[in-house]
């Protein structure tokens, strides 16, 4: 069990080598500045987190996430994942009531996170986070019900061409981490 932990880690620092990390103690900052050359698709790596919503209670532990750009929305959220990409088995970019959303497929062990954090915090959102090339929350669904199939489907703030690429991203990701975890 350790070795498969230690293993992840490894992979999952790599990973954050590659896209660089973009946070502050106080709030995780967008990076404005766009990335400055186009990285094919084999080598793009996306890092996702999703966090959620919480009561501010003083501690270090809330963290302030604006999302949506054009009408920014400020929520609380725990500075700790819940769920982030190690635990992503394929993403897709779907057509989804009119417009595209990003469908994501987690594993058995994010099937089970889900199941878990969807089932106690019904009425709260899930802020997620993500680092693209560019560094921003891109959504905070509002959980409604349980999600025990582990399919999680958000319509993000990006255009199609950006959802395309944290699809990638996290596809590739995905693939360099699911062959470990079988060893």
């Amino acid at each position: 069990m350790n070795i498969k932990i230690l293993r992840f880690n490894i992979i999952l620092m790599s990973v954050m080598l590659l896209v660089g990390c973009a946070h502050n103690k106080e709030t995780i900052k967008k990076d404005d500045a766009p990335p400055k050359q186009k990285k094919s698709s084999g080598k793009e790596a996306t890092k996702i987190s999703f966090h959620c919503e919480m009561n501010p209670d003083g501690s270090d532990r809330c963290v302030q996430a604006s999302i949506y750009r054009a009408k920014p929305m400020i929520i609380l959220v725990d500075r700790a994942p819940s769920l982030h990409e190690g635990f992503v088995e394929r993403a897709d970019v779907v057509e989804f009531m009119g417009t595209y959303a990003i469908r994501i497929i987690f594993d058995s062990t994010g099937t089970i996170l889900l199941d878990e954090l969807t089932t106690s915090n019904k009425g709260r959102h899930i802020a997620i986070f993500c680092q693209f090339g560019d560094a921003r929350w891109i959504a905070a669904p509002l959980i409604t019900q349980r999600i025990s199939n582990g399919v999680f489907v958000f319509t993000p703030d990006a255009t199609r061409e950006e959802a395309e690429r944290i699809v990638r991203g996290l596809n590739n990701v995905a693939k360099a981490v699911q062959p470990k975890k079988k060893k």
